[in-house]
């Protein structure tokens, strides 16, 4: 599995379940696991946003605001354990209930839906060492107000794959060598209810330790109930690799006044590009930011500006309750114990410099594939998620206090 957030998700490289054999699967797992960290540090640098801010930690005209400690040592509950309401994140783990109470998976995308109850989209979801085994590309699970337990789509008694391949991208595997994957990196909602999933889709090359970029498109999801979701429930391709290897990767859609907007890494540099919401599927209705207007020609694009900090290829963006804007990520979307989160006025930017924060329960070997969740977060804390390197992987949740100026110039984490 290439750990999530990729190019910067960490890159750890594990196939897909074969048909048979599941030593064979669990050995390439490891081989895997093993070539991370090694292939992490060439793939994390290939994305860079543009820099000539000081890098200070925030820029503000008055001083912040002075958060309680006693907020900040909230006990946080164990797997199994129910979360009370108003309790702080610090470390929490997503947990699923027998027989899928082994399941490991990374990323996390979340979407507050009309009942109250929060979806989360999930990148590689797998369970190998116990009975139901399985290896699916992407999932999805609701989860209760106040609770931490994921209650999947689940189809014949495994999780659904929400973002389905297609027979030719599951065709594409060979035990122990390759496979393809269709991996989400963003989620958004539309006034009419739908919900929009970025999707980047790789060719997993296990023998030679590396990975193939092959496209980029989205998918769309309907909720209509709980029941109806984790009945089999997944989502449908509604513009499928209408961006190309040669475009870049594609990430975190944010819906805003009647557009998406999106963010585009390659070689080395990102842009901001957004679409009517009535256009998704059109590439010809993108357009690009160029500093001062929209223009349908890329060449014209501005690089995003950030203050200080490198986010890597795909940091989670998303628009806050305020109308105000927030990016995380790690340094150059690398694994690491650390996050950093910066916020604009705008989705193109200019981003503040970046304000650290340490990643509470995270193992020695690192943690990855942040995703910000906004309905979940409140004017002085913002609740973010990332996955765990080394063990699991694991999807994990902090609530981090935070200072955002009025201006969204600056944060800093209290």
């Amino acid at each position: 599995m290439l750990q999530e957030r990729t190019p910067a998700r960490g890159l750890h490289v594990q196939p897909r379940a074969p048909q048979s054999g599941w030593n064979i699967l669990v050995t390439a797992l490891a081989v895997g696991l093993a070539v991370a960290l090694a292939v992490l540090t060439a793939f994390g640098l290939r994305y860079w946003l543009k820099s000539d801010q000081p890098t200070t930690s925030a820029r503000q005209a008055t001083p912040p605001p002075t958060v309680p400690s006693a907020a900040a040592k909230s006990p946080t509950p164990a797997p199994g354990e129910p979360a009370r309401p108003g309790q702080l994140a610090q470390g929490v783990q997503l947990w699923a209930g027998h027989p899928l109470g082994n399941i490991h998976q990374d990323q996390g995308s979340t979407i507050a839906l009309p009942d109250g109850r929060t979806l989360w989209i999930f990148a590689d979801t797998f369970q190998l060492y116990n009975a139901p085994k399985f290896f699916v590309t992407s999932s999805a699970a609701v989860v209760e107000p106040n609770s931490w337990q994921l209650h999947y789509s689940t189809t014949a008694g495994i999780p659904t794959e929400f973002l389905p391949r297609t027979p030719a991208e599951r065709a594409d595997q060979k035990s122990g060598d390759h496979y393809q994957a269709v991996w989400p990196t963003g989620s958004t909602t539309l006034p009419d209810g739908r919900i929009i999933i970025s999707y980047d889709k790789y060719r997993v090359l296990v023998k030679e330790q590396d990975f193939q970029y092959l496209g980029a498109g989205l998918f769309e999801y309907r909720y209509r109930s709980s029941k109806a979701l984790t009945h089999g429930g997944h989502a449908t391709r509604i513009a499928s690799d209408i961006w190309t290897a040669d475009d870049g990767e594609m990430r975190s859609p944010v819906y805003a006044d009647g557009y998406v907007y999106f963010q585009q890494c390659r070689d080395l540099r990102c842009q901001a590009l957004r679409v009517a919401s009535d256009q998704l599927a059109h590439r010809d209705a993108y357009r690009w930011w160029t500093g001062s207007a929209w223009a349908s020609n890329r060449s014209l694009a501005q690089d995003i500006v950030v203050g200080s900090g490198y986010p890597g290829g795909n940091a989670s963006v998303v628009r806050l309750k305020s109308g105000d804007y927030a990016m995380a990520d790690t340094e150059v979307g690398a694994v690491g114990t650390a996050g950093q989160i910066w916020v604009a006025p705008d989705p193109w930017g200019p981003w503040s410099p970046a304000a650290r924060f340490e990643f509470p329960r995270c193992p020695a070997p690192g943690c990855y594939g942040l995703n910000i969740h906004p309905s979940q977060s409140t004017d002085d804390r913002l609740r973010i998620s990332y996955s765990t390197n080394g063990i699991g992987p694991f999807v994990r949740v902090v609530d981090v206090p935070v200072w955002i100026s009025p201006d969204s110039s600056a944060i800093m984490v209290q």
